[in-house]
């Protein structure tokens, strides 16, 4: 095993380690952008030099659903951690999150987290559907092939944040997504 992956796999472990219940989606919860350990899987994600699909491998090796939901929320804060602050590397790095995390997550919820992903996308001008057809290809790209194609089927305005259920709110460096009330 390469150092590389060996660092990438000890920050993956210590991510998991320090969420807590509050790290909900869409955006972690009550957990400002980024948190320590969200600091260095990001450092870690952009710099250790490895392929998207070593990185993949590594994300989701021996991970649970719930383990792939914190994967797939970490990736919507960095979409919209790169809206706030304009890197556009740390959108695809979110990218990579996203992808790995969402074959073991209620694909309910990954329409939701695409529609964050779509608009952070616009904001930024980033292709959301090239970017995600990119990624997830060097992934698994069966196991998100039907979700994929099921959100981009969908009109424009049937894959916006409103319709999954979320809300934008902030502008700006406060931008967040939070559910919209079911009351």
């Amino acid at each position: 095993m390469s150092g590389s992956t060996e660092g990438l796999q000890n920050s993956v472990s210590v991510f998991f380690e320090s969420r807590d219940r509050d790290y909900e989606f869409p955006a972690g919860g009550h957990h400002q952008l980024l948190t320590a350990q969200e600091q260095e899987l990001l450092a870690w994600l952009s710099d250790c030099g490895l392929s998207i699909e070593q990185k993949i491998s590594t994300l989701v090796k021996d991970r649970d659903w719930s383990e792939c939901y914190s994967l797939v929320i970490f990736g919507v804060r960095l979409a919209i951690l790169a809206v706030r602050q304009r890197p556009p590397s740390t959108y695809s790095t979110g990218l990579v999150a996203l992808v790995a995390g969402s074959p073991k997550v209620d694909w309910r919820d990954v329409l939701g987290a695409f529609a964050i992903f779509d608009a952070c996308g616009r904001r930024i001008g980033v292709d959301f559907q090239a970017e995600v057809e990119r990624v997830a290809a060097c992934g698994e790209p069966e196991l998100l092939r039907s979700t994929i194609d099921g959100f981009f089927s969908r009109d424009a305005e049937m894959r916006c944040v409103d319709v999954m259920g979320f809300q934008e709110c902030g502008v700006g460096e406060t931008l967040n997504y939070r559910p919209k009330s079911m009351l």
